[in-house]
């Protein structure tokens, strides 16, 4: 059976709290953004690569470098709304939906992701990796993941989960969700139609919407960590990877 047709959409704001302007700093002469495309691109599985954004400024960063970008609506509340409008257009048979803050992306957690996108029945995939400390299991920043015996998710929190009981220091089974799914398109739009559910509010966490609702997410784990960057720190660390 041939491999299904997959386009890549990265969300893009030009906001950010924690550091401003974050998707146009510049790492080895390149933007962040320019790094998360281009890394995106030399995945051979991947047909096509799009910035979607509500910034004129990225568009144009995006053109000058030779990537493909396009104007989304400014409105839009999450990545999630902003790449279901721009899938709306196409025509490939999966979605991923890569952030503009992975400027360490690769192959290594794409491929494993398009692999398990293959079967008729797949909705939604997504990416988890092994937990290597106790202070990363209990931080609430961090997302953990259940996951049942065939790679489907049973739940995301910020909590420390599964929490052994006879030893609450024991995170060795536990996984760190990194934040990058695979959609089927029609299920892609359908639930960014979907209303907040009260999971999803206490957790903040939108997958916890999907899971409410019925979807099943489908998870594949890797090996190789993300670094994503959202504090000065975090820019920093990756600096000193990409030379």
């Amino acid at each position: 059976m041939p491999r299904k047709s997959t386009s890549a959409i990265i969300p893009a704001r030009l906001d950010s709290s924690r550091l401003p302007r974050k998707v146009l700093l510049e790492i080895a002469g390149k933007p962040m953004i320019q790094h998360v495309y281009e890394r995106v691109a030399a995945v051979k599985l991947i047909d096509k690569v799009i910035v979607a954004t509500d910034s004129k400024e990225i568009v144009d960063v995006v053109v000058a470098f030779g990537g493909f970008a396009v104007m989304t609506d400014p409105d839009h509340k999450c990545g999630t709304d902003r790449i279901a409008e721009a899938a709306s257009y196409l025509t490939s048979e999966l979605i991923l939906n890569v952030q503009a803050d992975e400027p360490m992306i690769s192959h290594k957690q794409l491929i494993p992701l398009i692999d398990i996108a293959q079967s008729e029945e797949f909705e939604i995939g997504t990416i988890v990796t092994p937990i290597n400390s106790l202070e990363e299991y209990n931080d609430p920043n961090t997302v953990k993941a259940v996951r049942g015996d065939y790679g489907h998710v049973m739940y995301f929190s910020r909590s420390p989960i599964p929490f052994n009981r006879d030893n609450p220091n024991d995170f060795s089974s536990s996984l760190k969700h990194l934040g990058v799914y695979c959609f089927a398109p029609e299920i892609l739009a359908k639930v960014v139609e979907l209303p907040m559910t009260p999971l999803e509010e206490a957790e903040k966490l939108e997958q916890l919407r999907w899971l409410q609702n019925g979807y099943k997410i489908k998870s594949v784990s890797v090996k190789e960590k993300l670094i994503s960057v959202d504090t000065e720190a975090d820019l920093e660390r990756v600096k000193s990877m990409i030379s």
